[in-house]
């Protein structure tokens, strides 16, 4: 995907042959814009769709001592940033690294703490001979280093950086089993054990051979206290949402919005008709999903039109190497749907704003979050939330999956990260441990990695993401975010005509009780399924499942059950046959497992054994 790239070599000297050779890893298409500098030990560069920050980059200040290459953008800055950029002309709506560097020149890289947006940056000082690099308060802009003695080496995609020969592509076993376990990857952890992830709102220094990385912002938590309900906080909350929705509609076309039959992106669309920027809405999925039939209700609503564009049964088998790549392989294969499709999207639209974290910020619906509130042993309670969590396998089931050998090497190891990531968690009550979690690690190396997947052909902004809007939504009390309350009260209150609209994962109104709920979600979903014409809930966009078991049938035994992939020493060649004669014969529904597994098959074809480069998938 597009994004930047660098090397420091304090032993090194001309550096442009390795920079070409990394940013060439970077440039996915063509048409992708590069834009590079080197000086003796020294290389930075940065690939882009000439969208957004269009200018040449890295940017300088006047006597050329520190240049700043950055990715992302920012929304808004401090109120005072007017009258630090005088009258230089840098405010330019396009030139965002020209802007920021002239802010950290006066006010120190702690400023980086004033600016909204979504971005990673590079700042190299030529005199002190020190690279800074930072990032959002998020992490939304991933960046991946490499430290070793005298080299840095840093990259918005792994592979970037296994271009190196310094670096020792061997694997991490602690990350293996939690890709396994939870579908994504805890902490600064990747496949690879040199290679790591800068945490979010971190300002990392590579100085004379030291790595120093630093927080610079941690989130605050709810209070659960009247005080919340002091001023109005649904008003408060609309007036946030459509100001975030605002700072990021900002041109006046080439925007559009990704439209599920969910609460979190009808709310942005929402937002946006009402602040006078109503923009064009997109779905898609399998012909008769529920997602299509919701977001037309919902932008006929909105007066949007709505563009439809339908996933082919057997995408998988063609799109599911490329997607492993651009993923780095942090992602399961059977979240790829959108992959056949954005470029198509693409042609439309570069930006699209999209409502990921909706869920893990302001809450779900996800009734089997509800015992969690009557739970009152907290060992009982962890437990069953690691259960929770642990979407791919169990850890009950990880000594018939891997061979003995391997098994030694990381028995327990899930647990104890998820224990660890939990004891970071600044509020310690148990819902403050599950919101925390679902924040830090589900949101940031689950579910954005499908917007990474999609960035060499769109640019994604994510209004819930906002700082003002993110400060208001953190003091939302927990037991509000249960079952999406204080949402579905915004959705009510404020925007009273999409409450009518059914909610894709119950069938229901937005303003349905709690027990129409639970009744729909446990009790009654075969009564809807058998309703000619009605909502299947939570029948989702793709069938997963259903494909894997018949179109992609073939892709399934050629790529889990061939000799190399059974012999590699992870798994039991037993095991991974009967787990796919049980999926493939309709008695079990393992679709997340097979995914992850495939998806595990693939990096280790493509990252490990080397068969298929990066050029075969450009263009």
């Amino acid at each position: 995907m597009p994004g930047i790239a660098g090397i420091l070599d304090l032993n090194g000297t001309d550096l442009t042959h390795r920079l070409v050779r990394m940013l060439g890893s970077l440039k996915a298409e063509d048409w992708h814009k590069t834009d590079s500098f080197t000086e003796p030990g020294f290389g930075i560069g940065r690939v882009s769709l000439g969208v957004i920050n269009a200018a040449p980059q890295p940017v300088f200040n006047s006597d050329r001592s520190l240049l700043l290459c950055m990715a992302g953008e920012i929304y808004s800055y401090p109120e005072e940033a007017p009258k630090l950029y005088g009258s230089s002309g840098s405010s330019s709506s396009d030139n965002d690294a020209k802007r920021v560097l002239q802010l950290i020149e006066r006010r120190g890289i702690e400023a980086v703490n004033q600016l909204n947006g979504a971005f990673v940056l590079a700042l190299w000082n030529s005199q002190e001979r020190s690279l800074t690099i930072a990032n959002d308060r998020f992490g939304l802009k991933p960046v991946y280093y490499f430290h070793e003695d005298n080299l840095f080496l840093f990259a918005s995609e792994v592979k970037v950086l296994l271009a190196a020969a310094e670096v020792n592509q061997e694997a991490d076993p602690q990350a293996v089993l939690e890709f396994l376990t939870f579908e994504f990857i805890l902490g600064g952890k990747t496949f690879f054990k040199k290679i790591k992830v800068l945490d979010p709102a971190s300002i990392l220094v590579f100085k004379n051979g030291d790595l120093v990385v630093k927080r610079y912002w941690e989130a605050g938590w709810p209070h659960d206290g009247n005080s919340f309900f002091k001023n109005d906080p649904v008003e408060r909350g609309k007036q946030l949402l459509c100001q975030a929705v605002e700072r990021q509609t900002r041109e006046k076309k080439g925007v559009a919005l990704a439209l599920s039959g969910g609460l979190d992106s009808r709310l942005i669309l929402a937002a946006a008709t009402e602040v006078g920027r109503p923009v064009p809405t997109f779905t898609f999925g399998q012909k008769d999903c529920d997602d299509r039939k919701i977001a037309q209700l919902v932008a006929e609503t909105a007066g949007s039109d709505n563009y439809f564009f339908e996933l082919s049964s057997g995408y998988l088998s063609r799109w599911a190497e490329r997607g492993v790549w651009q993923t780095d392989g942090m992602d399961n294969c059977t979240n790829f749907a959108g992959i056949e499709l954005h470029s198509k999207v693409g042609e439309k639209w570069r930006i699209v704003l999209n409502g990921s974290g909706g869920n893990e910020l302001w809450g779900g619906i996800s009734p089997g979050l509800l015992k969690f509130l009557f739970i009152q042993d907290k060992k009982k309670l962890t437990e069953a939330f690691f259960r929770k969590m642990s979407t791919g396998f169990s850890e009950a089931s990880c000594p018939e999956l891997f061979q003995p050998g391997f098994y030694v090497k990381i028995k327990g190891a899930a647990y104890d990260s998820f224990m660890e990531s939990l004891s970071r968690a600044p509020d310690q009550s148990p819902l403050g441990k599950i919101y925390h979690f679902y924040r830090h690690e589900k949101t940031r190396r689950g579910t954005l990695m499908g917007l990474v997947m999609d960035s060499d052909q769109i640019e994604y902004r994510l209004p819930f993401f906002d700082y003002d809007l993110f400060d208001f939504i953190l003091t939302i009390p927990n037991k509000l975010r249960v079952l999406a309350q204080f949402k579905r009260r915004l959705i009510v209150r404020k925007f009273p005509r999409m409450a009518f609209i059914p909610y894709q994962r119950t069938g229901l109104s937005v303003d349905a009780s709690l027990i129409s709920i639970l009744f729909r979600r446990f009790g009654n979903r075969f009564v809807s399924f058998f309703q000619k014409g009605g909502l299947l809930a939570d029948r989702g966009c793709v069938d997963n499942a259903g494909w894997l078991r018949n179109e992609l049938q073939d892709f399934v035994n050629s790529t889990l059950l061939n000799p190399k992939a059974l012999d590699r020493g992870y798994f039991k060649p037993e095991y991974i046959r009967r787990l796919v004669e049980r999926h493939l014969s309709g008695k079990q529904n393992f679709s997340s497992q097979l995914g992850l597994l495939l998806t595990f098959e693939l990096w280790n074809r493509l990252f490990i054994d080397g068969e298929i480069q990066s050029k075969d998938f450009a263009g």
